[in-house]
Formats: C-alpha cells, sequence, structure tokens
C-alpha cells in the first residue's frame, strides 16, 4: 500500500517490488510521512491495497435464468463481461494539526545472478502403468 491507517500497537506489512538487470548490492532511503489521526466514526484498519471486486454478467445469463426460474446455473468468471475493481473506499477521519512528521524508511536488497548446478541432463522414465509412480531422484546445487 502506498497510503493506509495504522492502529496504535499494530503494524502494517509493505511490498516493495523491484525488477534489476544486473548484481546488486544497494541501501535505499525511501521518505514516507506520518501523521496522527482521529476517526469521525470507529476506528477500522484500512489501506489502498483492500480492493472490492465486482462482475457484470452478460445479459444472456441473466436473461436465461429469468427466463427459467428453475435453472441452478450462476454467472461464473468466466461468463463475466465486464470485472470492476475499486478501492474500498477511506474511513471517515481528520489529520491532526501539528501531527505531521517526516520518516525515512531504510531499505536493502542484495542481488545475484542466478546460476546453479546439475548433473544430469536427461531423465527417461520406463513405462508406467496408470495409476503407478516413479520417482527419479537428483541434486539441484546453487552456485550463486
Amino acid at each position: 500500500p502506498s497510503v493506509g491507517h495504522v492502529q496504535p500497537g499494530t503494524r502494517k506489512p509493505l511490498t516493495l517490488t523491484f525488477r534489476p538487470t544486473e548484481p546488486l548490492n544497494q541501501q535505499v532511503e525511501l521518505s514516507a510521512t506520518l501523521c496522527s489521526i482521529a476517526y469521525e466514526g470507529e476506528a477500522e484498519d484500512w489501506d489502498d491495497a483492500m480492493r472490492t471486486v465486482s462482475f457484470t454478467p452478460h445479459e444472456s445469463i441473466m436473461e436465461s435464468r429469468s427466463a427459467s426460474k428453475k435453472s441452478s446455473r450462476r454467472p461464473t468468471l468466466e461468463a463475466a463481461e465486464e470485472v470492476q475493481e475499486q478501492v474500498q473506499e477511506e474511513p471517515s477521519h481528520c489529520v491532526l494539526e501539528g501531527s505531521q512528521r517526516p520518516m525515512l524508511l531504510k531499505v536493502s536488497a542484495v542481488v545475484d545472478e542466478l546460476t546453479y548446478e546439475c548433473n544430469t541432463k536427461e531423465i527417461n522414465f520406463s513405462p508406467t502403468v496408470l495409476f503407478q509412480t516413479r520417482v527419479h531422484r537428483f541434486q539441484l546445487k546453487s552456485t550463486s
């Protein structure tokens, strides 16, 4: 999440994604802003990663359901014409005056190239009878 409410005595995980193109060992400082808030209703956990998904089914499915009320067909994901994803509404609150303060988040990243070693080049299984299993074990070693 990029915006959220963290209740007193709790924590909220942050997910950072990066796609390096070469090996690196780096520490980065990300700036964040903290402030105290007062809820205008009941305090709720919230962040902008909380989403609501709604599906709008094809009209043909809705027509067939209304024509035959005995039908047990229900709209499925495959039958959805439109999928809408919306961020849940932020709880009503106000920022307390003078409570805003900056905070630096220190993030460390270490990336290396993927290398591995495997002596097995090919696995040939003999014919297997239906519902039987065959197992072949081999060693895969990370050299990175």
